[in-house]
């Protein structure tokens, strides 16, 4: 089937202004900002708002945008992005040692997967945060499951909540964050030269 079948092929069409150039058709528009807001292909509403021009302007791009990102799908799409870029997609499977680590199950790893991105859930969608706050925080989000491993008194219910994480522990950010930790560390020890070479 050629390279249609595993990529979003752009070919543009010659602008009215500078033959020279091809900017993005209307459809290639909607798609591209379907697979980057999203991460699905445009539906045939976007379809039909770039057929009738309202991509051309910076209003209407920006309309459209605003009301894609108010979607579930934005959100797993952003979740989709992080979990990739730190890795914490690989947290449910991830190992360790029972007698090191003899809180550590695939409950506590979910939870934490969870926590991690209830706090950049939290930076980016709730508060709409400065992003250096992903570095540097000083809360984190916890159920009674993951209270044990901050030692902190668990919140009660099923539900994640916000706390301070205590001074004293040094894991601020998203990088001090216990499931980041998890990840970059060894199944029974941890990992400093782990930790530096992600980074």
């Amino acid at each position: 089937p050629g390279p249609d079948f595993l990529y979003v092929v752009e070919l543009g069409g010659p602008a009215a202004a500078d033959p020279t150039k091809r900017p993005l058709t209307p459809r290639e528009l909607a798609t591209r900002i379907s697979l980057f807001l999203t991460d699905t292909t445009p539906s045939q509403e976007l379809l039909d708002a770039a057929a009738a021009g309202d991509l051309e302007s910076e209003e209407g791009m920006r309309a459209l945008a605003t009301e894609m990102l108010q979607r579930p799908e934005a959100r797993e799409a952003l979740r989709g992005f992080f979990g990739e870029l730190f890795e914490l997609e690989r947290l449910p499977e991830t190992s360790k040692n029972a007698d090191a680590f003899p809180l550590w199950n695939e409950q506590l790893a979910a939870d934490l997967q969870e926590s991690a991105f209830l706090y950049i859930d939290d930076i980016v969608w709730e508060r709409d945060a400065d992003y250096r706050e992903m570095l540097d925080g000083d809360y984190v989000y916890v159920n009674n499951n993951v209270a044990t491993v901050y030692d902190v008194a668990p919140p009660g219910g099923s539900d994640f909540a916000r706390i301070t994480v205590p001074g004293y522990q040094l894991r601020n950010g998203i990088m001090g964050h216990a499931g980041m930790m998890s990840l970059l560390s060894h199944i029974a020890k941890t990992s400093p030269t782990k930790r530096g070479v992600f980074v």
